[in-house]
């Protein structure tokens, strides 16, 4: 008999943390970055006019003069007050704000809530927080990420591990954490 209740409640437990499928967890990724470049290509589609799309092209082979270029034009929309620009800019910190609150409270970013997963702790499934879903998972890899030779070889390779069995990516792996159906 205990061994009964025994397996009953391993089969309760795997039921409750049951792995989000592939599909899942492209989407919420997907609903993620769409919802954060959005604003960013209309924010870049109000900075374009006719004499920064021409000094752009001429400076296309120069990376430094091309961020200067970049940032006097950001300068002039900031000084000439365009509220296209700044309302694209308060979504996204809004977007930014709200991702980093659910991850830390629910474990969940928006894509992750509407998609019906969560980030949970890989060894007892008790919630994330802060360290592990935010600053482990996201920050850390998004700096790795953006590192010049190695982040594209890094990102490749945490995407490709999300094929294991256990569906843990590389930053799962580092914040010892999976992504579950949420119940």
């Amino acid at each position: 008999a205990i061994s009964a209740l025994r397996e009953e409640v391993r089969q309760d437990q795997a039921r409750q943390h049951e792995l989000a499928s592939l599909g899942q967890r492209f989407a919420a990724k997907l609903i993620d970055w769409v919802m954060l470049l959005v604003p960013l290509f209309v924010m870049l589609m109000a900075m374009m006019d006719a004499g920064f799309e021409a000094e752009i092209r001429a400076l296309q082979n120069d990376p430094t003069a091309m961020m200067d270029a970049l940032q006097r034009q950001i300068d002039k929309m900031q000084t000439m007050g365009n509220p296209t620009v700044l309302a694209m800019s308060w979504l996204v910190v809004i977007l930014m704000f709200s991702n980093i609150v659910l991850l830390t409270v629910r474990g969940q970013s928006i894509g992750k809530l509407i998609t019906g997963i969560q980030i949970v702790r890989s060894a007892d499934g008790s919630k994330a927080g802060f360290l592990k879903a935010v600053l482990l998972r996201w920050f850390l890899f998004a700096i790795i990420e953006s590192i010049r030779f190695i982040g594209p070889v890094m990102m490749f390779a945490n995407i490709l591990l999300i094929f294991r069995k256990d569906r843990r990516c590389m930053h799962d792996l580092v914040a010892d954490t999976k992504v579950i159906k949420k119940n």
